[in-house]
């Protein structure tokens, strides 16, 4: 059954209401951390309704599944009166999310660099200075980002961003409408400025960190973001970690945890306290259901949701179906050459796809995509997946009874029922094919 009118009416106000408070935070944040430049010039109009392609933009950014992903965790969980404030909460997280899309996509391609990839090692050093730069500021260093970012200002002018997109067509559109309008700029100088984006970004994750800093969730949120950093340069430095290790680190690595932490914060902390709230912290409850839904996404993320969900049998139907391809496609010298050739007729490989196309970090793919292709190759796949998949069905009860306990500790299904759909939300999104809006957050 369709909503009711009124219902839909609720849910695009809402929508409306939290972009508004998103932008407007975003905004703030590129006039107080992001330095003074073509850069930010061209961020604050591409934002705005002056741009006629802002629409577009949003999207390449990814601000506009963030919103959507905030209006589907919060919808019923707090009364009207309530929305105002949370979408000012929600705001503060958003801008920093809405930079990370930039310091993510600058590992594009170093899981597997190309021999023709002239930028791979300097983006490498540049992505470890950035993440020893957010973890130092995060413990305290009094230092700004710009003073402690500024010994690489020079080299990474050298790196394209528009190159380090999903969406290099959609920001070179955008960015060609605005030099329209400043004849005293080039291409270059939208295209080749992340730099102060990676300075924005760090003032941005401290300001997101502060939010916080009275509140019992403080010490979760801060530690779920240096371990997140710590974890991405652990991604960029380690070799043959052993599956166990590699997947909590790649669950680190993401931003789950310490986005849960801070959303559950102004919901049990902020909007409506909660007695006990401060007690599922302290003895570590609500950390093990953060790391779980953590866990989950990460899976969800590099492995896709029908992969993660197919049944022992149709696992083993899949797998038979990859030996009579590999027997049939003599072009396939590797495992990453056989998905590729299977994912432009199986939407089930579209996940793997996008990590094997962009050079992405993957844990189903770790150790196995570039080696040369055999049946013992398809075999250790066939293994792979299938400890994942049990690893996703433990997960998801574990963190269903964990959430059960939370919400009947704390006298309220909320918080509980926020970090449920969270997860519920990325199912969704990663059933999708990558290169549409519906399955990717910034396209």
């Amino acid at each position: 059954m369709d909503p009711s009118p009124s219902l839909k009416v609720n849910v695009a106000e809402r929508f409306q209401l939290m972009l508004a408070m998103t932008l407007a935070s975003f905004e703030g944040s590129l006039r107080r951390h992001m330095p003074a430049s073509a850069y930010r010039d061209f961020h604050l109009w591409a934002i705005s309704a002056e741009n006629p392609r802002q629409d577009v933009f949003l999207q390449a950014m990814g601000i506009t599944q963030l919103t959507k992903l905030t209006v589907t965790l919060l919808d019923g969980l707090v009364d009207d009166r309530a929305w105002q404030p949370l979408a000012k909460y929600s705001a503060t997280i958003s801008s920093y999310l809405t930079y990370e899309v930039v310091s993510d996509n600058l590992a594009i391609g170093l899981a597997s660099p190309r021999t023709d990839d002239m930028t791979s090692v300097l983006r490498r050093i540049l992505l470890r200075a950035f993440n020893r730069a957010m973890i130092a500021r995060l413990n305290g260093d009094p230092r700004p980002a710009a003073q402690l970012l500024a010994p690489l200002q020079s080299a990474a002018r050298r790196i394209s961003g528009f190159d380090q997109s999903l969406n290099r067509d959609r920001q070179r559109v955008c960015s060609e409408a605005y030099l329209i309008l400043r004849g005293d700029l080039e291409l270059a100088d939208l295209e080749y400025a992340v730099w102060p984006a990676l300075v924005a970004n760090v003032e941005s994750c401290l300001d997101l960190a502060e939010s916080l800093c009275s509140r019992h969730a403080a010490g979760l949120l801060r530690e779920g973001l240096v371990r997140r950093y710590q974890a991405v340069n652990h991604l960029l430095e380690a070799r043959d970690t052993p599956l166990p290790q590699l997947v909590t680190v790649g669950a680190d690595a993401i931003l789950v945890a310490p986005t849960l932490a801070y959303y559950v914060a102004v919901l049990a902390e902020i909007i409506e306290p909660l007695e006990g709230f401060s007690h599922v912290i302290a003895d570590g409850t609500l950390a093990s259901a953060l790391y779980d839904a953590a866990l989950l996404v990460r899976l969800l993320n590099d492995l896709g949701t029908g992969l993660m969900t197919l049944a022992a049998r149709e696992r083993g139907a899949l797998l038979d179906m990859m030996m009579a391809h590999y027997r049939e496609c003599s072009t396939a010298r590797t495992m990453a050459d056989l998905l590729l050739n299977m994912s432009d007729d199986m939407d089930l490989f579209t996940r793997l796809r996008k990590d094997i196309l962009f050079g992405e970090f993957n844990v189903g793919l770790n150790g196995l995509a570039h080696i040369r292709l055999t049946p013992d190759t398809l075999l250790a796949f066939g293994r792979s997946l299938s400890y994942f998949s049990q690893l996703y069905a433990r997960h998801w009860t574990t963190l269903q009874e964990t959430l059960a306990a939370i919400s009947e500790r704390l006298g309220d299904e909320r918080a509980s029922t926020l970090i449920f759909r969270f997860v519920q939300f990325h199912e969704q999104l990663y059933s999708n094919s990558f290169h549409t809006p519906a399955g990717e957050y910034a396209i």
